[in-house]
């Protein structure tokens, strides 16, 4: 037998009586899980091989299935764990003594609640790291972590690390989540949501649904019972999807939540509102990024390729850019005559004349000859003085 299966193995757990205070009062339980689960007493439950870790409401304990002869590598790696698989050690490895098949149970210091009441962003923050967790052990995606490996029955052989628990931001360094990022809706597949996700994933399927469906019960606002029906038959078709659904109750819970919302939030008035702060938040972030794009140099027309709008549009955007100054031009390209002179002279489009004179483009009369008081080297009004005496 090799030395690695002898060492650091021991019944005897540490903070055995906090730990079992976290359990559900009459958990399920069972000997063999062909023959199903049943409740028992807390202090009966813990005399059977498998036993619910979690109370229904909250989440205390991470359960990981590795349904593959973990024994070498993750014994090794318990120890090792930051600089084998780049994860903390757990609380417990629970080993089948026949097939070396192991649960991996992390521990949280503060539980997370999994009420219909409870706040979605700490859901959405256990969802994301118990994905990656899952991922980094190769554990199996099928499995919801209803009952888990008892750590406190004699028939497993348990490995204790001596750590006590650790906090959802300590495990996030760990899986690389950002805890900003977590609160957008989750975008995880079907696997990754299981077991916890399942309230998560119910939650946003249905809501992105409702905020669509609401508008057809917009002219029956006295009929609520009907739109209550619609929201909970939808979270019912969501739920059916799983292998192992979540309760009629919870499932209520969730549709009642998502019914209310929207019903009192979704009307109308507030729907065109929303859309009108959209529409205007969409099209201020695409102007910042014409007028950056402009700034750097690019033309109008490339700007207007790249974020698809028009070329007035950039234009106008640029004109915000460059300052407008009018060019004084010589006393004969003055007026409606001069102008038309000036245009004939140079080849180009009353336009682009008003153009170069908005955006202070030179024209080919250069401003030196349109400013003769400063080849004179006189102030512009001695110069229309001496000009109206005719001494110049």
């Amino acid at each position: 037998m090799p030395d690695w299966y002898l060492v650091n193995w021991t019944r005897e757990i540490p903070n055995a009586k906090e730990l079992k205070e976290q359990l559900p009062y009459r958990p399920y339980c069972t000997n063999d899980l062909k023959k199903g689960l049943v409740i028992r007493d807390r202090k009966l439950a813990l005399r059977r091989k498998y036993i619910q870790m979690n109370p229904p409401h909250m989440r205390v304990f991470l359960t990981f299935d590795l349904d593959y002869d973990a024994g070498v590598n993750y014994l090794t790696g318990c120890k090792l764990a930051v600089e084998d698989i780049g994860l903390p050690v757990p609380m417990w490895c629970v080993f089948n003594p026949k097939n070396g098949h192991v649960h991996v149970i992390y521990v949280l210091n503060k539980p997370v609640y999994t009420t219909n009441m409870a706040h979605l962003k700490p859901l959405r923050y256990l969802a994301a790291l118990e994905a990656s967790l899952r991922g980094k052990l190769e554990a199996d995606p099928m499995y919801v972590g209803l009952i888990s490996k008892n750590p406190w029955h004699k028939y497993w052989k348990t490995y204790q690390s001596g750590r006590w628990a650790y906090g959802l931001d300590y495990l996030a360094e760990y899986c690389g989540i950002d805890r900003e990022a977590v609160k957008k809706p989750l975008k995880k597949s079907r696997e990754e949501v299981r077991s916890l996700g399942r309230n998560c994933w119910i939650f946003e399927e249905v809501r992105v649904w409702a905020y669509r469906e609401i508008r057809n019960y917009w002219g029956n606002r006295e009929g609520y019972g009907e739109w209550e029906s619609a929201v909970k038959h939808r979270c019912l078709e969501e739920n059916a999807k799983f292998d192992s659904p979540l309760g009629l109750s919870e499932v209520g819970g969730i549709a009642r939540s998502i019914s209310r919302w929207v019903w009192r939030r979704m009307t109308p008035e507030g729907f065109g509102a929303w859309q009108v702060k959209n529409i205007n938040h969409r099209w201020n972030s695409q102007k910042a990024l014409g007028l950056q794009m402009l700034s750097d140099g690019m033309s109008t027309l490339e700007v207007a390729n790249e974020l698809g709008v028009t070329r007035r549009t950039c234009q106008m955007w640029n004109s915000l850019l460059v300052p407008e100054r009018e060019i004084i031009l010589p006393e004969e390209y003055r007026g409606k005559e001069g102008r038309q002179k000036l245009t004939e002279e140079e080849g180009i489009s009353l336009r682009t004349y008003y153009r170069r004179q908005r955006e202070g483009e030179a024209h080919t009369v250069s401003l030196s000859e349109s400013r003769p008081w400063e080849v004179l080297g006189i102030s512009r009004a001695w110069y229309y003085e001496l000009k109206k005496r005719g001494e110049i």
